[in-house]
């Protein structure tokens, strides 16, 4: 089973039976959150606003043809985003209100960047240390120079 993502707008408050289509297909709800009303970005079917509500689930992929055939018959949806998600992201909580985060997938023989920063780290400080003796150098040798031609005069 795939895991998928739902956005949907719609008119009323009341959820238009999108979540009753999901299981009527036979996919299994994870977790369902109500964003509220929000104003759309352009006016869609003479609409200004709609009540955004996003739910996550899993269903196999004869499935998701079956639902977008519902999604499209149903009266008070205005539009919908229906997503396939990674599977790392796929089993965090919308109640619990975490960000999603993108899975970056690693090769056997990578290093994870933190492993890395270290070893980037430890060259400036080198090339610091090294630039700060040539300008102490610099310094002295200039400082050196003009108490010589301060005596002399």
């Amino acid at each position: 089973m795939t895991h998928y993502e739902i956005t949907c707008i719609h008119r009323d408050e009341t959820e238009p039976g999108v979540l009753a289509a999901i299981e009527a297909v036979g996919g299994h709800l994870a977790s369902n959150r109500s964003l509220g009303r929000r104003q759309l970005a352009y006016p869609i079917e003479k609409q200004t606003a709609g009540y955004y509500t996003t739910a996550r689930m899993t269903l196999e992929s004869p499935q998701v043809a079956d639902l977008t055939k519902r999604l499209e018959r149903m009266d008070g949806l205005i539009r919908y985003l229906l997503v396939s998600l990674p599977s790392v992201t796929a089993s965090v909580d919308l109640e619990a209100g975490e960000e999603l985060t993108e899975a970056k997938e690693l090769g056997g023989d990578e290093k994870p960047a933190a492993s890395q920063t270290p070893a980037t780290a430890e060259k400036p400080d080198a090339a610091e240390t090294e630039r700060q003796q040539l300008l102490q150098e610099k310094l002295d040798k200039l400082l050196g120079d003009s108490q010589n031609e301060t005596e002399t005069k």
